[in-house]
């Protein structure tokens, strides 16, 4: 769509280039004939003011729509290039028609038909003020409407449809325009000076482009008035058959508006240069905090922004030499400096009174002792902060006395200031990147431990297992596990390591590893627990330990075998008997005892059952559970009467009432500590 814009614009402005050029041809051409003809003193020497009007006006609107669509086509504006654009064209213009004014003088001498040469040369010095005009009209117009407001824009619009009005004037013969010209251009003036006061683009340019844009105006004053003096001189020969333009309303208005505006712009840009170094300093200030800020946002590490402060700083101050020192490093970061030195100057700052808490400016007369650095006669030392830390220090020195005046170091302060801003945020940025590592590898670690527990429903001809486990944090420590070793022989296990987090999660895999390499060896319970007790002596932690209780069933002779590692007792529901009891038996966690002694801590226990019998096995999160009001623990009676007044039930309601009775009773739904639950229905 852009592209296909662009090429119908340019094709427009050919069209209109086109029909100028004709245009101007035959103004040209009948320029010639007529003045041909009053030589020849042929009385009916004129061509109708409707046809040379409409040729005129073609010549007018095709320059103007050339220059408009070439205008339109740049989207960006940008000031200074365009007052470039009419200063290079004013320039080309002017010295084409110095030199056709030579060639013109040289032809004078030697040719007979001067007047055909004076017209020929007035009609190319006309179409080139007329381009002038126009290049200068359709760029003052964008400038007037920079961010224009509502009445500048309807007082642009009234102007410009007003003065392209006065062109209808062209297909008339009037014999005296004075009666209605001097109010008609009195009154374009007054307009002109109300529009002319909109020039909101000249506080954008820079110091060296103002100075640059009063040299061009200056050119572009010159060049409309060489115009002028050229064109009246035509005007004066009363021998040639010219119109006059001297009365034209139309370019009468045209050459004031660019005169006019040219002159306010030039005026406005003279005043504004004593301001403009306040303004361009206003403007790299901010353009610093900008920068500072950003440097994080960008990737910028910390050090990159020390680097950031003290070159802004030392830039804006014009400091003649200058360091920063972070506390948390001995390097220095100079400019105009030498390490050595930057040392040398702080052992005297420290020895002159400053306490790196305060911005301070120090004096030569009452600092320096030493005669190696007397060519430095002001030196201010600014603290650099995040909140009530304190990072580093920076000095910035100067050659010449009482340089570092309240504004300078109000305006330091600020920059310090504002990358103790940065520093922080980079600091959060850091923590929130760190958090959401931590985080992702959290979700990691989730995903891996839950699949280092078996499902949590398992059945099979024999009997039913239902399971529940949940963490205090993303991963935990409780393990349980179901193994198969033959038709008839089936391990369940059940474990809980010290602790909670990474570390339990982590002594949790270790313990399932273990599980998986010894059961498959087929050992009675007690052995099993003394090989485990043996493998995680090596490896867990002088600080930590697991309880477990490991269960061979046999559905052959329907015998449990049994041993319990320190673990919570288990809760066994005898049908026969319709009685509910703890198992409770010897045993020590292991990686309490780390040697081979570890085998008498250890029993074995069998345990007869039938059809119908339940057995529960959990770990301490569920008994530990805590009254948030009155500190009182869920306690094993409170699990022993909730599973005797739920036997009956299917598995997944017994485990599902209990956590609603557990939670319930802690009249909270965070967990304090990793719980899992265990029932097996024979």
């Amino acid at each position: 769509m852009k592209l296909f814009q662009l090429t119908t614009s340019r094709s427009f402005r050919r069209i209109a280039l086109t029909l100028a050029s004709l245009s101007w041809g035959i103004l040209l051409f009948t320029g010639l004939i007529e003045q041909y003809r009053y030589a020849l003193n042929i009385q009916d020497h004129d061509f109708s003011p409707l046809f040379k009007g409409t040729f005129l006006n073609i010549f007018i609107i095709g320059i103007y729509i050339y220059f408009w669509q070439k205008t339109r086509e740049k989207k960006n504006v940008v000031l200074h290039d365009m007052i470039w654009q009419v200063f290079l064209t004013a320039l080309v213009c002017t010295l084409f028609s110095g030199i056709l004014s030579l060639l013109s003088n040289v032809f004078h001498s030697t040719a007979n038909n001067e007047h055909l040469i004076k017209i020929f040369t007035f009609y190319i010095e006309f179409g080139l003020l007329v381009i002038l005009l126009f290049s200068a009209f359709v760029i003052w117009k964008r400038m007037i409407l920079y961010e224009k407001s509502e009445f500048a824009f309807f007082s642009w619009y009234g102007f410009e449809y007003g003065l392209f009005s006065a062109i209808v004037l062209h297909f008339f013969e009037i014999v005296s325009l004075e009666v209605i010209f001097t109010p008609l251009i009195g009154f374009f003036f007054i307009w002109i000076m109300v529009i002319s006061v909109n020039l909101k683009w000249v506080p954008h340019l820079v110091f060296s482009q103002k100075i640059t844009s009063v040299f061009q105006l200056v050119v572009i004053l010159f060049c409309l008035a060489y115009f002028y003096a050229s064109l009246s001189s035509y005007q004066e020969n009363e021998s040639l058959i010219l119109g006059d333009y001297a009365q034209n309303i139309f370019f009468s208005g045209l050459f004031l508006f660019i005169i006019t505006y040219s002159f306010t712009s030039l005026l406005v840009i003279i005043f504004n240069l004593p301001t403009s170094s306040v303004f361009e300093k206003k403007i790299k200030e901010l353009s610093i905090f900008h920068k500072l800020s950003d440097t994080i946002i960008e990737g910028e590490n910390v050090e990159a922004l020390y680097q950031i402060l003290l070159d802004s700083t030392h830039n804006t101050v014009a400091s003649d030499a200058s360091w920063l020192q972070t506390n948390n490093s001995k390097e220095f970061k100079c400019l105009n400096f030498t390490d050595q030195k930057a040392l040398e100057i702080k052992k005297l700052i420290y020895n002159s009174g400053y306490d790196g808490k305060k911005t301070k400016i120090i004096g030569k007369r009452n600092f320096f002792t030493s005669t190696n650095h007397q060519e430095y006669k002001s030196i201010l030392a600014v603290p650099i902060k995040s909140g009530d830390q304190n990072l580093g220090t920076m000095v910035l020195m100067k050659h010449i006395n009482n340089a570092f005046d309240n504004s300078m170091v109000d305006m330091v302060n600020t920059f310090v200031a504002q990358a103790g801003i940065a520093i922080h945020n980079f600091n959060l940025i850091s923590q929130a990147v760190e958090n959401e590592r931590y985080k992702g590898e959290l979700e990691i670690a989730k995903r891996v431990h839950s699949r280092l527990l078996p499902k949590e429903q398992w059945v099979n001809e024999n009997f039913e297992i239902f399971a529940i486990s949940e963490s205090a944090t993303e991963v935990g420590g409780d393990y349980y596990d179901f193994f198969k070793i033959s038709d008839e022989d089936f391990v369940i296990i059940i474990a809980d390591v010290a602790g909670k987090g990474i570390s339990a999660a982590f002594n949790m895999a270790q313990m399932k590893g273990i599980f998986q390499a010894l059961v498959r060896l087929n050992l009675s319970a007690s052995e099993f627990l003394v090989k485990a007790n043996a493998a995680l002596s090596d490896c867990l932690e002088k600080s930590a330990f697991i309880t477990a209780s490991y269960y061979h069933i046999n559905t052959r002779t329907k015998k449990i075998y049994f041993s319990r590692a320190g673990h919570c007792p288990t809760l066994f529901y005898k049908s026969d008997e319709d009685k509910v009891k703890y198992l409770e038996t010897a045993g020590l966690g292991l990686g309490i005892v780390r040697n081979d002694r570890y085998e008498n801590y250890v029993e074995i226990n069998e345990l007869p059952f039938q059809k119908n019998d339940l057995m529960m096995l959990f770990t301490d999160g569920i008994v530990e559970t805590m009254n948030n009001e009155t500190s009182e623990q869920f306690g094993y009676e409170r699990l022993h009467k909730h599973f005797e007044s739920h036997k009956k039930l299917p598995l997944r309601k017994i485990g599902k009432s209990l956590i609603e009775e557990l939670i319930s009773f802690k009249n909270d739904t965070n967990i304090d500590d990793d719980y899992t639950v265990l029932i097996i229905k024979f």
